[in-house]
């Protein structure tokens, strides 16, 4: 991340006058320039809120600027906060404890209209603590946030959790021990982005929050009890959060589990089926009770195919279709139409015995990666495919979703065989609609889809025989790309830059990063068949990161290349200013799992709840989950 840091004899010109054009005002446009929050002559830009200066102006000041430095005296305890609010940046800070060690701490996101939340003294904020010993803690006030391992660093039970009087406010650290001898300065650095909150103390990565209930607010620095010495705050807006450094103490690995061994499908899924706030999983006719995955129960008639042929089962998706508070199953069967193969929702029957009731969602559904989200902008998620040669989507009939749904065509016919490769859905050119994209092309949606109106084509010759096709911004340049297969029954993985061109029109740059002979690998990593991709963030930098795995036996042990080879499973971490690749985009493969790959479909999810992402996968090989484990 480019930054820089101003000397202390700009410093001095630095004030609160000149902060609103620097864009790191809430609300305002960003840019890369650090600015200082304090300009090392006085407190111009801060006003304190010390409860015991009430009505007493001879109260010794809690704050004070001295040798150009910035002292919490430590009493009277308060706070010394920001004119202005800020949000997602990078925050900086040098400090030591100028004698005895004690008590202190920044509060983020703080609120000036609730300045005294707590105990009369404490602004609503999130504080991340600086207390000798203790420094990375987050402590809650009126706010809250999540971690991950949150049972091992928050105390109490999960219905005390919060950031009120009488509630589990403090969460632990990562790892104490960061903070330099007594006398010495300690660096903290503070990112905030949207509902993220990361820390560094002296290099070490010592706290990692998302969910915060705050995204912006003032900056504060507290007075409780001891006096510590500032020399840096400085501020850097950011728009990505900076990976876990060389010196953090986590390792990612992944501990499998296989829950069956037998072919059912080659999709599978997660939801919550029996509402008991655990994550279940679901594969072929089969959901397995979170957490330990240990119960399976059969919600259709159970049928084993022989992994040299197929299912009836090529995709999995889980919503609650008749919005009955209870997760439903979709199922998508065979390419196009086949008896017994049919493309079906199956309605939760509330904890009942027996099998779900089936309802067909429609009789056809062309292409092998059919995708599931939200492509039109209203409450409910799409089922994107193609029909008789023409792209589309259909949803559930509100007025009755047991119907059979609208097919609504968005192209012509383009002649596409039912099993057609290569769909996905995005904003392509930035207009805030979500745009239908295909081996042949993407669909611009246009501002009003009443009346089923064929959407703009934008042709452009991908070259794909791929699968999914996962559209966001690779490489932070704020315009979305494409990562997706190349040959999802050969070799080959790409990302497609986004390169608008002078008249208006877009155009794809294609950059390769898999290819079929290992030594044109950036990393020798080499496998064919990647039939399915899907997202997530795995290492929590911020940034996103895929999934993706050989699709074993596709065709059965000797059609397609290296049908035999290992079953892997990956994910690719994104990182982004890298010398010597492509618009400084590389793509780190990490090993998951060598015997289990992917069928038409992979998912990523958090099966544990631990605030970190885990894999499952339904395919020849079985139905297997990965969880991904942070190791100290």
């Amino acid at each position: 991340m480019p930054r820089f840091v101003l000397s202390h004899a700009l410093l001095v010109f630095v004030t609160t006058a000149f902060l609103p054009s620097h864009g790191l005002l809430a609300g305002d446009s960003k840019n890369e320039q650090t600015i200082s929050l304090f300009n090392g002559v006085n407190l111009n830009g801060w006003y304190a809120d010390v409860p015991q200066a009430d009505g007493n102006p001879d109260v010794s000041p809690s704050f004070v600027v001295r040798d150009g430095m910035l002292v919490s005296m430590g009493v009277p305890r308060g706070h010394l906060i920001t004119k202005e609010s800020f949000e997602d940046y990078r925050l900086e800070v040098q400090y030591r404890f100028a004698g005895d060690p004690g008590n202190c701490g920044i509060l983020v996101h703080t609120d000036g209209q609730r300045p005294r939340a707590l105990s009369n003294m404490f602004p609503a904020s999130l504080e991340v603590q600086m207390k000798h010993q203790s420094a990375g803690d987050f402590w809650c006030i009126h706010e809250n946030i999540t971690v991950p391992n949150m049972e091992k660093r928050r105390k109490g039970p999960k219905e005390n959790w919060g950031g009120k009087k009488g509630q589990s406010r403090h969460i632990t650290n990562l790892t104490d021990g960061s903070e330099n001898p007594l006398g010495q300065w300690n660096t903290m650095v503070i990112e905030c982005l949207d509902d993220k909150v990361r820390v560094w103390v002296n290099g070490d990565f010592v706290n990692d929050g998302y969910k915060c209930t705050a995204q912006k607010g003032q900056i504060s620095v507290q007075a409780e009890g001891a006096e510590v010495e500032f020399s840096k705050l400085e501020l850097t807006p950011i728009n990505e959060l900076s990976p876990p450094s060389s010196t953090a103490r986590e390792l990612i690995t992944w501990q499998t589990k296989q829950l069956s061994s037998e072919f059912f499908g080659e999709g599978a899924f997660h939801g919550d089926f029996n509402r008991d706030g655990h994550v279940d999983v679901v594969s072929g006719p089969f959901w397995y009770e979170g957490p330990d995955f240990a119960v399976q129960h059969e919600y259709r008639p159970a049928k084993a195919y022989d992994p040299h042929g197929y299912s009836d089962n090529f995709l999995t998706f889980v919503h609650d279709f008749n919005a009955d508070g209870w997760d439903d199953i979709l199922i998508v069967g065979w390419p196009g139409y086949k008896k017994d193969h049919e493309h079906v929702w199956y309605e939760n029957n509330q904890g009942g015995d027996g099998s779900w009731s089936r309802h067909e969602v429609f009789k056809e559904v062309d292409n092998e990666s059919p995708a599931f989200g939200n492509l039109v902008g209203d409450d409910t998620p799409e089922l994107m495919f193609h029909f008789q040669g023409r792209l589309g989507w259909a949803a559930p009939n509100a007025d009755d979703p047991t119907k059979s749904w609208d097919f609504h065509p968005i192209s012509e016919d383009l002649k596409l065989s039912r099993y057609a490769h290569g769909l996905g859905f995005g904003d392509i050119n930035g207009d805030g609609r979500v745009d239908f994209l295909q081996s042949k092309g993407w669909w611009e949606q246009p501002e009003s889809i009443d009346g089923d109106p064929l959407w703009k084509h934008h042709t452009w010759p991908f070259h794909l025989d791929g699968a999914q096709m996962l559209v966001y911004d690779v490489d932070g340049d704020g315009d979305n790309d494409i990562v997706t297969a190349i040959a999802s029954h050969g070799y080959g993985i790409a990302w497609m830059e986004n390169t608008p061109t002078e008249d208006g029109e877009i155009e794809f740059k294609m950059h390769r990063f898999i290819n079929e002979k290992p030594e044109e690998n950036r990393y020798g990593v080499q496998f064919s068949q990647p039939h399915a991709l899907d997202t997530a963030d795995f290492n929590g930098d911020g940034l996103t990161d895929f999934v993706v795995g050989k699709r074993y036996w596709a065709h059965g042990p000797k059609g397609d290349p290296e049908p035999n080879a290992a079953a892997v499973t990956y994910w690719f971490e994104l990182r982004r200013g890298v010398d010597g690749v492509p618009g400084g985009v590389d793509f780190v493969p990490h090993l998951i799992h060598d015997d289990s790959g992917v069928g038409t479909q992979v998912a990523a999810g958090d099966l544990n709840a631990d605030g970190i992402p885990d894999v499952i996968s339904g395919n020849k090989r079985g139905t297997h989950i990965h969880l991904q484990l942070r190791k100290s």
